[in-house]
């Protein structure tokens, strides 16, 4: 497999009053035609939100969304009555199955909320019904190895994506 290395200056950028926020694949206003996907990596965005604010309620479906906090308390909400605040030390998958409503927003009304979101395509067949887990990751320094472990770490994570790679890719 050819290598491909995008720095991180080369990413894409989103700003608003409430949203810092930067893209490895075209996102929002962000469009590059050479960096639509990875395989079934989507989305790689790195967050920053501000205290209060947040992404409101908002539809998924087919795909696998993966968020990581670097710094602060994430509020998630969703269609399926899942209420849960993750912070530092914790991953939350979600998977969308047919179809899910969700919202994440700042839990903190003083300090920012930083974290990483992931998106992964999933196949055609196979989509379960939408569902929410919570992992805690003990001894994984996320802002020191994260390159080495975050992909590693999360992509057993998703049986219904075909991550390259990965245990669910066979």
């Amino acid at each position: 497999m050819k290598k491909v290395i995008h720095k991180a200056d080369t990413r894409g950028h989103s700003q608003y009053d409430w949203l810092d926020s930067y893209h490895t694949f075209s996102f929002d206003e962000y469009f590059d035609s050479d960096r639509i996907n990875f395989g079934a990596l989507r989305v790689l965005n790195d967050d920053k939100v501000a205290p209060g604010q947040g992404f409101q309620t908002h539809p998924h479906k087919n795909m696998e969304i993966i968020s990581i906090p670097l710094k602060g308390h994430l509020q998630h909400g969703d269609s399926k009555k899942n209420s849960r605040i993750i912070t530092v030390g914790e991953i939350q998958t979600m998977s969308a199955g047919t179809g899910i409503f969700h919202s994440e927003v700042n839990a903190s009304p003083v300090e920012p909320v930083e974290f990483l979101t992931k998106f992964g395509l999933c196949r055609e067949n196979g989509i379960p019904v939408p569902f929410i887990r919570i992992l805690a990751l003990q001894n994984w320094s996320v802002r020191t190895n994260w390159q080495s472990s975050y992909l590693p770490t999360v992509a057993h994570l998703l049986p219904f994506c075909k991550i390259p790679g990965s245990p669910s890719a066979k």
